[in-house]
């Protein structure tokens, strides 16, 4: 359970850098969606592998 309460509290933070990166960033809307498309890859990725962890 602890784990993944460092999960929740490491992503919460995590986002927030992203979005201030965001922000300070100006840069198009079409690299906007790639770096997106990429944060949601990492996001589904480490999610996946904590439920694989806690299972087996």
């Amino acid at each position: 359970m602890g784990q993944w309460f460092n999960f929740v509290i490491h992503f919460v933070h995590w986002l927030n850098l992203t979005k201030n990166r965001e922000k300070n960033e100006e840069s198009s809307f079409w690299s906007n969606k790639t770096k997106h498309k990429k944060r949601l890859t990492k996001v589904i990725g480490s999610l996946l592998f904590l439920i694989y962890e806690n299972n087996f």
